[in-house]
């Protein structure tokens, strides 16, 4: 089994024991794809390597719909 394997039961208990819903984004964005690929080169996926990118801001400007569609 793959390390995304376990961390993808890991997360689903977790979400289940905080009866938690997950945040879903369709493909119908507007006006973030060029923030979505900024974030996807610092990510950098092709690599192997750990990688941790911080999104800050003030609340209701989509931190999260951006980091859920990387």
């Amino acid at each position: 089994m793959y390390e995304f394997d376990h961390i993808k039961r890991m997360t689903n208990s977790i979400f289940r024991q905080l009866n938690c819903e997950r945040f879903e984004v369709d493909g119908n964005l507007v006006g973030i794809d060029s923030r979505i690929k900024e974030v996807n080169l610092l990510l950098h996926m092709e690599s192997n390597d750990v990688r941790i990118v911080g999104i800050y801001g003030i609340g209701e400007i989509g931190k999260t719909t951006i980091a859920k569609a990387s």
